[in-house]
């Protein structure tokens, strides 16, 4: 896997954010995000992020019984009866 750094104009247009903006305007344009969100119902807010978030509460949950079973598969030939023993 490779990473191409981009800069953000080439995603205008192309619905992945909610905008583009100039550096300059970034503070003015956040503060009038913030002051929309503000205006909105706390359950509202609630309910929208509990859903925003629930792809990666999943991914967590389905990835912790994997990590623990590698975990418990690696670390079964190493001896860790004195680890942490002064």
């Amino acid at each position: 896997m490779s990473v191409t750094c981009v800069a953000a104009a080439t995603f205008e247009g192309t619905g992945s954010f909610n905008g583009v903006v100039p550096r300059a305007e970034v503070r003015a344009r956040s503060l009038i995000l913030a002051r929309a969100l503000a205006e909105k119902p706390r359950d509202t807010l609630v309910h929208l992020k509990r859903n925003l978030a629930l792809p990666r509460l999943r991914a967590f949950d389905d990835a912790a019984p994997l990590e623990a079973s590698m975990h418990a598969e690696t670390l079964k030939h190493l001896d860790l009866g004195a680890w942490g023993a002064s």
